[in-house]
């Protein structure tokens, strides 16, 4: 390692977590309180059909690497405000998929959303923090609120769409449209996950670690739907109006 380099990890990256920690805030569930807000993931209705619901609400709002999504860039310029929720893993196999402050900044984002609180993630809160060049806030939730949420789901880790669902339906949000988050019900669009080429893959991946139930987030969505004024896409309320299919640990 050059000296350059070396002072980089003693002195730069160091500093920049310092800095970086003075922006983070336990007030993920407040930013969206009597707002309207449209949350898209991989499989969401195309542009040309989202454009007015996007136009109307007060925060168009994305997931882990859909912020690179075709959908996203052309939606963009339609939105107010735009907002990303990001599990901070940088795996592409397992994780949101690497990104920069920088960019995200350029992108319009004015804060990272992360709505875990887990001891065993500290590692990926502690890494923004040190790569955080462009110093946008983290904002997380508190530990109630994210226990309150696993209550619901067996104590599995929630994927990230349903958390950022259900993060923003509990901070009071005046309305959600949700399109594009299936549960699992469905593979991924082509170019999300491009390592996994069949819905069964999909399954075995999560399966492997078994942090998360899509089941049971599919679930206790059916109770938060009832409780907030949450609208969804077409596909997924097909999926709301039959019982759920258990899809996961069947062979356990």
């Amino acid at each position: 390692m050059s000296i350059c380099n070396r002072l980089s990890h003693r002195v730069f990256f160091p500093l920049m977590s310092r800095l970086s920690r003075r922006f983070e805030a336990f007030d993920a569930s407040d930013y969206f309180k009597g707002k309207s807000v449209v949350i898209i993931g991989p499989n969401c209705d195309s542009p040309t059909e989202l454009a007015p619901r996007v136009k109307a609400a007060d925060i168009l709002v994305v997931v882990n690497k859909g912020h690179r999504s075709k959908n996203f860039c052309e939606l963009r310029p339609l939105a107010r405000e735009v907002a990303l929720f990001h599990c901070l893993d940088r795996s592409e196999e397992t994780g949101g998929g690497d990104f920069g402050s920088l960019e995200l900044r350029r992108k319009g984002f004015k804060a990272v959303f992360y709505p875990l609180c887990e001891d065993r993630f500290a590692w990926n809160i502690a890494e923004f923090h040190r790569r955080n060049a462009a110093l946008l806030p983290l904002r997380r939730v508190g530990r109630e609120a994210y226990a309150d949420l696993k209550s619901t789901i067996m104590d599995f880790t929630p994927n990230m769409g349903y958390a950022a669902i259900w993060t923003i339906a509990k901070g009071g949000c005046a309305s959600l449209y949700v399109s594009g988050i299936n549960f699992m019900r469905l593979s991924y669009h082509a170019g999300y996950h491009k390592h996994l080429s069949s819905h069964q893959e999909a399954i075995a991946l999560i399966e492997r670690y078994g942090n998360h139930n899509p089941d049971l987030d599919l679930e206790s969505f059916r109770t938060l739907v009832k409780r907030h004024n949450i609208q969804v896409d077409k596909s997924l309320a097909d999926i709301l109006c039959k019982p759920t299919q258990f899809l996961f640990y069947q062979q356990r």
